[in-house]
Protein backbone atom coordinates (compact mmCIF):
# COMPACT_ATOMS: atom_id res chain seq x y z
CA UNK A 1 0.00 0.00 0.00
CA UNK A 2 1.31 3.45 -0.90
CA UNK A 3 1.59 6.57 1.22
CA UNK A 4 -1.17 9.15 1.68
CA UNK A 5 -0.40 12.50 3.29
CA UNK A 6 -0.80 16.28 3.06
CA UNK A 7 1.06 19.22 4.53
CA UNK A 8 1.76 22.92 4.05
CA UNK A 9 5.22 24.46 4.20
CA UNK A 10 5.41 28.18 5.03
CA UNK A 11 8.52 30.24 4.41
CA UNK A 12 9.41 32.41 7.39
CA UNK A 13 10.68 35.85 6.49
CA UNK A 14 11.72 36.74 10.02
CA UNK A 15 14.79 35.66 11.93
CA UNK A 16 12.87 34.76 15.10
CA UNK A 17 11.14 31.49 14.15
CA UNK A 18 9.56 31.08 17.59
CA UNK A 19 7.79 34.44 17.29
CA UNK A 20 6.62 33.53 13.80
CA UNK A 21 5.29 30.19 15.06
CA UNK A 22 3.51 31.91 17.96
CA UNK A 23 1.87 34.37 15.55
CA UNK A 24 0.75 31.50 13.35
CA UNK A 25 -0.74 29.63 16.32
CA UNK A 26 -2.61 32.75 17.44
CA UNK A 27 -3.94 33.37 13.93
CA UNK A 28 -5.09 29.74 13.60
CA UNK A 29 -6.98 29.90 16.89
CA UNK A 30 -8.71 33.15 15.86
CA UNK A 31 -9.71 31.73 12.47
CA UNK A 32 -11.13 28.56 14.01
CA UNK A 33 -13.08 30.62 16.56
CA UNK A 34 -14.81 32.34 13.62
CA UNK A 35 -16.03 28.90 12.56
CA UNK A 36 -17.31 28.21 16.10
CA UNK A 37 -14.36 25.99 17.10
CA UNK A 38 -12.46 26.60 20.33
CA UNK A 39 -9.11 25.33 21.61
CA UNK A 40 -9.11 22.34 23.93
CA UNK A 41 -6.40 20.46 25.79
CA UNK A 42 -8.32 17.19 25.51
CA UNK A 43 -7.12 15.74 22.20
CA UNK A 44 -9.16 12.56 22.72
CA UNK A 45 -12.49 14.38 22.50
CA UNK A 46 -11.37 17.03 20.00
CA UNK A 47 -13.32 17.36 16.77
CA UNK A 48 -10.24 18.27 14.75
CA UNK A 49 -6.56 19.03 15.25
CA UNK A 50 -3.44 20.25 13.50
CA UNK A 51 0.28 20.09 14.11
CA UNK A 52 2.88 22.82 13.67
CA UNK A 53 6.58 22.12 13.42
CA UNK A 54 9.74 24.05 12.70
CA UNK A 55 13.44 23.35 12.83
CA UNK A 56 15.75 26.15 13.92
CA UNK A 57 18.13 25.55 11.03
CA UNK A 58 15.31 25.72 8.47
CA UNK A 59 13.51 28.79 7.16
CA UNK A 60 10.33 26.76 6.69
CA UNK A 61 7.52 26.03 9.15
CA UNK A 62 5.36 22.92 8.60
CA UNK A 63 1.60 22.63 9.12
CA UNK A 64 -0.20 19.27 9.23
CA UNK A 65 -3.97 19.77 9.20
CA UNK A 66 -6.15 16.79 10.07
CA UNK A 67 -9.03 18.06 7.90
CA UNK A 68 -6.98 17.70 4.70
CA UNK A 69 -5.84 14.13 5.37
CA UNK A 70 -8.87 12.83 3.47
CA UNK A 71 -7.01 14.08 0.35
CA UNK A 72 -9.26 17.12 0.14
CA UNK A 73 -7.17 19.11 -2.32
CA UNK A 74 -9.61 22.03 -2.38
CA UNK A 75 -9.22 22.55 1.39
CA UNK A 76 -5.46 22.18 1.17
CA UNK A 77 -5.22 24.84 -1.54
CA UNK A 78 -7.46 27.19 0.43
CA UNK A 79 -5.35 26.84 3.58
CA UNK A 80 -2.06 27.41 1.73
CA UNK A 81 -3.47 30.52 0.06
CA UNK A 82 -4.84 31.82 3.37
CA UNK A 83 -1.58 31.42 5.30
CA UNK A 84 0.52 32.95 2.52
CA UNK A 85 -1.85 35.92 2.31
CA UNK A 86 -1.98 36.52 6.06
CA UNK A 87 1.80 36.40 6.56
CA UNK A 88 2.69 37.93 3.17
CA UNK A 89 4.99 35.07 2.32
CA UNK A 90 5.36 31.91 0.24
CA UNK A 91 3.56 28.67 1.05
CA UNK A 92 3.90 25.24 -0.50
CA UNK A 93 0.94 22.82 -0.49
CA UNK A 94 1.97 19.16 -0.71
CA UNK A 95 -0.31 16.18 -1.36
CA UNK A 96 0.68 12.56 -2.04
CA UNK A 97 -1.90 9.95 -3.02
CA UNK A 98 -0.97 6.27 -2.79
CA UNK A 99 2.69 7.06 -3.61
CA UNK A 100 1.52 7.27 -7.21
CA UNK A 101 0.32 10.84 -7.71
CA UNK A 102 1.17 14.15 -6.10
CA UNK A 103 0.33 17.85 -6.04
CA UNK A 104 2.79 20.63 -5.31
CA UNK A 105 1.24 24.11 -5.25
CA UNK A 106 3.28 27.29 -4.83
CA UNK A 107 1.42 30.27 -3.31
CA UNK A 108 2.51 33.81 -2.55
CA UNK A 109 0.45 36.49 -0.82
CA UNK A 110 -2.72 34.44 -1.30
CA UNK A 111 -2.25 33.74 -5.01
CA UNK A 112 -1.28 30.52 -6.79
CA UNK A 113 1.96 31.13 -8.68
CA UNK A 114 2.32 27.65 -10.17
CA UNK A 115 1.57 24.00 -9.47
CA UNK A 116 3.16 20.69 -10.40
CA UNK A 117 1.17 17.46 -10.46
CA UNK A 118 0.99 14.18 -12.35
CA UNK A 119 -2.76 13.62 -12.10
CA UNK A 120 -2.90 13.03 -15.86
CA UNK A 121 0.13 10.76 -15.98
CA UNK A 122 2.99 13.20 -16.44
CA UNK A 123 3.98 16.76 -15.52
CA UNK A 124 3.52 19.44 -18.17
CA UNK A 125 6.80 21.21 -17.48
CA UNK A 126 6.33 23.21 -20.68
CA UNK A 127 3.35 24.90 -19.02
CA UNK A 128 5.22 25.70 -15.80
CA UNK A 129 6.09 29.17 -14.53
CA UNK A 130 9.83 28.64 -14.09
CA UNK A 131 10.37 32.11 -12.61
CA UNK A 132 7.94 31.32 -9.81
CA UNK A 133 9.97 28.35 -8.59
CA UNK A 134 13.13 30.45 -8.69
CA UNK A 135 11.68 32.31 -5.69
CA UNK A 136 12.30 29.32 -3.42
CA UNK A 137 15.09 27.37 -5.15
CA UNK A 138 18.54 27.57 -3.58
CA UNK A 139 21.06 29.51 -5.61
CA UNK A 140 22.86 26.38 -6.77
CA UNK A 141 19.72 24.90 -8.35
CA UNK A 142 17.48 25.78 -11.29
CA UNK A 143 14.14 24.61 -12.66
CA UNK A 144 15.93 22.28 -15.06
CA UNK A 145 17.19 20.35 -12.01
CA UNK A 146 13.56 19.69 -11.01
CA UNK A 147 12.84 18.31 -14.49
CA UNK A 148 15.89 16.08 -14.30
CA UNK A 149 14.86 14.65 -10.93
CA UNK A 150 11.41 13.80 -12.30
CA UNK A 151 12.98 11.86 -15.19
CA UNK A 152 14.89 9.71 -12.71
CA UNK A 153 12.34 9.53 -9.89
CA UNK A 154 11.81 5.78 -9.86
CA UNK A 155 8.57 4.08 -8.88
CA UNK A 156 7.31 6.26 -6.01
CA UNK A 157 6.58 10.00 -6.16
CA UNK A 158 8.13 10.40 -2.72
CA UNK A 159 11.54 9.86 -4.37
CA UNK A 160 10.90 12.93 -6.51
CA UNK A 161 9.62 15.06 -3.61
CA UNK A 162 12.43 13.99 -1.29
CA UNK A 163 14.98 15.36 -3.73
CA UNK A 164 13.35 18.60 -4.82
CA UNK A 165 12.22 19.81 -1.37
CA UNK A 166 15.89 19.74 -0.39
CA UNK A 167 16.47 22.15 -3.29
CA UNK A 168 14.04 24.51 -1.51
CA UNK A 169 15.78 24.15 1.85
CA UNK A 170 12.94 22.10 3.40
CA UNK A 171 13.74 19.19 5.70
CA UNK A 172 12.68 15.99 3.92
CA UNK A 173 11.37 14.53 7.19
CA UNK A 174 9.05 17.54 7.48
CA UNK A 175 7.78 17.44 3.89
CA UNK A 176 7.25 13.68 3.51
CA UNK A 177 4.68 13.16 6.25
CA UNK A 178 1.21 14.24 7.26
CA UNK A 179 -0.98 14.60 10.33
CA UNK A 180 -1.93 10.93 10.60
CA UNK A 181 1.62 9.62 10.22
CA UNK A 182 2.91 12.18 12.73
CA UNK A 183 0.31 11.19 15.32
CA UNK A 184 1.23 7.52 14.99
CA UNK A 185 4.72 8.40 16.19
CA UNK A 186 6.13 10.61 18.92
CA UNK A 187 5.27 14.13 17.79
CA UNK A 188 8.41 15.39 19.51
CA UNK A 189 8.76 19.15 19.32
CA UNK A 190 5.68 19.58 17.12
CA UNK A 191 2.90 21.75 18.59
CA UNK A 192 -0.54 20.12 18.67
CA UNK A 193 -3.62 22.36 18.43
CA UNK A 194 -6.94 20.63 19.08
CA UNK A 195 -10.39 22.15 18.68
CA UNK A 196 -13.92 21.30 19.76
CA UNK A 197 -17.00 22.15 17.72
CA UNK A 198 -19.07 24.41 19.95
CA UNK A 199 -22.03 24.20 17.59
CA UNK A 200 -22.09 20.43 17.98
CA UNK A 201 -21.64 20.69 21.74
CA UNK A 202 -24.66 22.99 21.97
CA UNK A 203 -26.74 20.87 19.60
CA UNK A 204 -29.17 19.77 22.28
CA UNK A 205 -29.77 23.38 23.26
CA UNK A 206 -30.42 24.73 19.78
CA UNK A 207 -33.63 26.69 19.98
CA UNK A 208 -35.62 28.41 17.27
CA UNK A 209 -33.44 30.49 14.99
CA UNK A 210 -34.94 33.78 13.88
CA UNK A 211 -33.25 35.52 10.96
CA UNK A 212 -34.21 39.16 10.65
CA UNK A 213 -33.59 41.08 7.44
CA UNK A 214 -32.05 44.50 8.13
CA UNK A 215 -30.72 45.81 4.85
CA UNK A 216 -30.08 45.09 1.19
CA UNK A 217 -29.67 46.41 -2.35
CA UNK A 218 -32.74 48.50 -3.07
CA UNK A 219 -32.53 48.74 -6.86
CA UNK A 220 -30.39 47.58 -9.78
CA UNK A 221 -30.62 47.66 -13.57
CA UNK A 222 -29.81 44.37 -15.25
CA UNK A 223 -28.95 44.13 -18.95
CA UNK A 224 -29.24 40.97 -21.04
CA UNK A 225 -26.48 38.47 -20.08
CA UNK A 226 -25.19 40.94 -17.50
CA UNK A 227 -24.46 39.65 -14.00
CA UNK A 228 -24.93 41.67 -10.84
CA UNK A 229 -25.14 40.98 -7.14
CA UNK A 230 -28.01 41.78 -4.83
CA UNK A 231 -26.79 42.12 -1.26
CA UNK A 232 -28.49 41.75 2.08
CA UNK A 233 -27.69 41.79 5.79
CA UNK A 234 -29.29 39.36 8.21
CA UNK A 235 -29.12 39.16 11.99
CA UNK A 236 -30.01 36.08 13.99
CA UNK A 237 -32.26 37.08 16.86
CA UNK A 238 -32.39 33.56 18.29
CA UNK A 239 -30.02 30.82 19.48
CA UNK A 240 -27.15 29.41 17.41
CA UNK A 241 -27.48 26.76 14.73
CA UNK A 242 -25.60 25.34 11.79
CA UNK A 243 -26.54 25.28 8.11
CA UNK A 244 -28.57 27.56 5.87
CA UNK A 245 -30.93 26.83 2.99
CA UNK A 246 -31.80 29.62 0.57
CA UNK A 247 -34.87 29.40 -1.69
CA UNK A 248 -35.77 31.70 -4.55
CA UNK A 249 -39.10 31.36 -6.34
CA UNK A 250 -41.88 33.24 -8.09
CA UNK A 251 -43.11 34.74 -11.36
CA UNK A 252 -39.84 36.44 -12.31
CA UNK A 253 -38.11 33.07 -12.26
CA UNK A 254 -41.10 31.12 -13.56
CA UNK A 255 -41.22 33.37 -16.63
CA UNK A 256 -37.42 33.17 -17.06
CA UNK A 257 -36.92 36.91 -16.75
CA UNK A 258 -33.68 36.44 -14.83
CA UNK A 259 -31.57 33.59 -13.48
CA UNK A 260 -29.98 33.39 -10.02
CA UNK A 261 -26.57 31.72 -10.22
CA UNK A 262 -24.71 31.69 -6.91
CA UNK A 263 -24.83 32.91 -3.34
CA UNK A 264 -22.00 34.06 -1.05
CA UNK A 265 -22.46 34.41 2.70
CA UNK A 266 -20.07 35.73 5.32
CA UNK A 267 -19.59 37.36 8.69
CA UNK A 268 -17.80 40.65 8.14
CA UNK A 269 -17.32 43.83 10.14
CA UNK A 270 -17.57 45.93 6.99
CA UNK A 271 -21.03 45.62 5.43
CA UNK A 272 -19.67 46.70 2.04
CA UNK A 273 -16.58 44.48 2.00
CA UNK A 274 -17.73 40.88 1.66
CA UNK A 275 -15.09 38.25 2.45
CA UNK A 276 -16.71 34.93 1.60
CA UNK A 277 -17.06 32.29 4.34
CA UNK A 278 -19.46 30.02 2.46
CA UNK A 279 -20.58 29.86 -1.15
CA UNK A 280 -22.88 27.66 -3.21
CA UNK A 281 -24.35 27.44 -6.68
CA UNK A 282 -28.12 27.90 -6.92
CA UNK A 283 -29.64 24.75 -8.43
CA UNK A 284 -32.96 24.66 -10.24
CA UNK A 285 -35.68 22.35 -8.94
CA UNK A 286 -39.48 22.02 -9.04
CA UNK A 287 -41.71 22.31 -5.99
CA UNK A 288 -44.53 19.90 -5.19
CA UNK A 289 -46.93 22.24 -7.01
CA UNK A 290 -44.53 22.39 -9.98
CA UNK A 291 -43.26 25.89 -9.18
CA UNK A 292 -39.79 26.74 -10.49
CA UNK A 293 -37.33 27.00 -7.57
CA UNK A 294 -33.67 27.89 -7.17
CA UNK A 295 -32.10 26.41 -4.04
CA UNK A 296 -28.70 26.79 -2.38
CA UNK A 297 -27.52 24.67 0.55
CA UNK A 298 -24.82 25.90 2.94
CA UNK A 299 -24.68 23.02 5.46
CA UNK A 300 -21.45 24.13 7.18
CA UNK A 301 -22.36 27.78 7.70
CA UNK A 302 -22.52 28.59 11.39
CA UNK A 303 -25.47 30.74 12.43
CA UNK A 304 -24.18 32.34 15.58
CA UNK A 305 -26.09 33.31 18.67
CA UNK A 306 -27.82 36.54 17.85
CA UNK A 307 -28.81 39.91 19.11
CA UNK A 308 -32.00 41.89 18.58
CA UNK A 309 -31.03 45.51 17.88
CA UNK A 310 -33.75 48.03 17.08
CA UNK A 311 -33.28 50.76 14.50
CA UNK A 312 -35.00 53.89 13.32
CA UNK A 313 -35.56 53.21 9.61
CA UNK A 314 -37.41 56.43 8.89
CA UNK A 315 -36.44 58.36 5.71
CA UNK A 316 -33.02 59.99 5.92
CA UNK A 317 -31.82 57.69 8.69
CA UNK A 318 -30.32 54.94 6.50
CA UNK A 319 -26.68 56.06 6.92
CA UNK A 320 -27.10 56.25 10.67
CA UNK A 321 -28.73 52.83 10.61
CA UNK A 322 -25.76 51.25 8.77
CA UNK A 323 -23.37 52.73 11.32
CA UNK A 324 -25.46 51.24 14.13
CA UNK A 325 -25.58 47.88 12.37
CA UNK A 326 -21.78 47.75 12.12
CA UNK A 327 -21.29 48.69 15.77
CA UNK A 328 -24.02 46.56 17.37
CA UNK A 329 -23.54 43.61 14.98
CA UNK A 330 -19.79 43.28 14.42
CA UNK A 331 -18.19 40.52 12.35
CA UNK A 332 -19.23 37.89 14.88
CA UNK A 333 -22.93 38.71 14.47
CA UNK A 334 -23.97 40.31 11.16
CA UNK A 335 -24.52 37.71 8.42
CA UNK A 336 -24.01 39.32 5.02
CA UNK A 337 -25.08 37.75 1.76
CA UNK A 338 -24.76 38.35 -1.97
CA UNK A 339 -26.85 36.62 -4.63
CA UNK A 340 -25.66 36.81 -8.21
CA UNK A 341 -28.28 37.21 -10.93
CA UNK A 342 -27.91 37.01 -14.68
CA UNK A 343 -30.23 39.02 -16.93
CA UNK A 344 -32.27 37.08 -19.48
CA UNK A 345 -34.35 39.89 -20.99
CA UNK A 346 -32.77 42.70 -22.98
CA UNK A 347 -33.19 45.04 -20.03
CA UNK A 348 -34.86 44.64 -16.66
CA UNK A 349 -35.07 46.98 -13.70
CA UNK A 350 -35.39 45.19 -10.38
CA UNK A 351 -36.47 46.84 -7.16
CA UNK A 352 -37.14 45.16 -3.87
CA UNK A 353 -37.59 45.99 -0.25
CA UNK A 354 -37.43 44.10 3.02
CA UNK A 355 -40.44 43.48 5.22
CA UNK A 356 -39.49 41.68 8.44
CA UNK A 357 -37.90 38.42 7.26
CA UNK A 358 -39.08 38.61 3.63
CA UNK A 359 -37.75 40.21 0.47
CA UNK A 360 -40.06 41.17 -2.36
CA UNK A 361 -39.24 42.28 -5.87
CA UNK A 362 -41.72 45.09 -6.36
CA UNK A 363 -41.85 44.79 -10.15
CA UNK A 364 -42.34 41.03 -10.21
CA UNK A 365 -43.52 40.32 -6.68
CA UNK A 366 -40.63 37.95 -5.97
CA UNK A 367 -39.74 36.48 -2.61
CA UNK A 368 -36.45 35.24 -1.19
CA UNK A 369 -36.55 32.77 1.66
CA UNK A 370 -33.73 32.25 4.15
CA UNK A 371 -34.29 29.22 6.32
CA UNK A 372 -31.83 27.96 8.94
CA UNK A 373 -31.40 24.22 9.31
CA UNK A 374 -32.40 23.30 12.85
CA UNK A 375 -32.04 19.95 14.53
Amino acid sequence: MGAFFTNIQILSKVADKETFAADLIKYTAVEEAKKYFELTTDKETADKSLLLSFKNKSEWLSIYDETTEDQNLKSLKKLAAKFSRKFKTVALAILVNDSDSFYLGLYENGKLLDALNNFKGDIRFDKSEKEAWAKILKKEYSFSDIIEVWKNKGLFVENFLKEIVSYFGIETSEALTGFNYSMEEDIGNKTLLSFTDRAAAEEENLGPVKLAFYSGTFGITLEEEETKYCSCALVNEGLPSKGLRINLAGAALENKLLKPERVDMCYSMDFYNIIVDATAELKEERSTNNERLFIAELPELIIKKGVAPKYDLSPGKFKKYIEQLSSVCPKSRCLNGKIQFRGVLKKMIMRFTGVNERLFFLTQRRKWSFRPNTK
